[in-house]
């Protein structure tokens, strides 16, 4: 069977010059989450339970083709809800959304994972201590590693910036 390619397109609204977002080692879009080339590599490298799919990102008549969008396969639960300050926004309990005041990472959430999806916050990637060193080592500037982000004014968030 013949695998079928996959077109994606992106167009950026914002007035940014091609070169400024090329420095972005990762672009939050209303659909997948993007990452450049670099951080593909090193996850290619890494895990095997990732997918990766070419991106055009067009501006103004320039295009880019450095982007990928991301599909991580894995995905549970990864915030310590006792920690946590948050409150219920559905009633699904198969499938419950919460607004967090406060998250907490869990300790070693991943198991044998080497990367997820955070099942309570859809849009936050959970590393492993390989991957995360291994962005650090290769330059990746822009990143942050937190285990926790605090919401509220009381400045309770804990994180590593590269």
């Amino acid at each position: 069977m013949e695998r079928e390619e996959v077109n994606l397109n992106f167009s950026v609204i914002e007035d940014i010059s091609k070169e400024k977002l090329l420095k972005f080692p990762i672009i939050e879009s209303s659909g997948p989450i993007l990452i450049n080339k670099t951080i593909k590599e090193i996850l290619e490298k890494e895990t095997s339970f990732v997918q990766f799919f070419p991106v055009t990102l067009s501006i103004g008549n320039e295009s880019i083709s450095d982007f990928y969008a991301i599909n991580i396969m894995a995905k549970i639960k990864c915030i310590d809800m006792n920690l946590s300050e948050f409150k219920p926004i559905n009633f699904d309990v198969n499938n419950p959304q919460y607004m967090f005041y406060y998250i907490v990472l869990m300790d070693n959430p991943l198991n044998n994972l080497k990367i997820t999806i955070c099942k309570e916050m859809s849009r936050y990637i959970v590393i492993n201590d390989d991957i995360k060193n291994n962005l650090i080592e290769n330059k990746i500037r822009g990143l942050k590693f937190c285990t926790s982000i605090d919401l509220t004014p009381k400045e309770r968030t804990i994180c590593e910036e590269i």
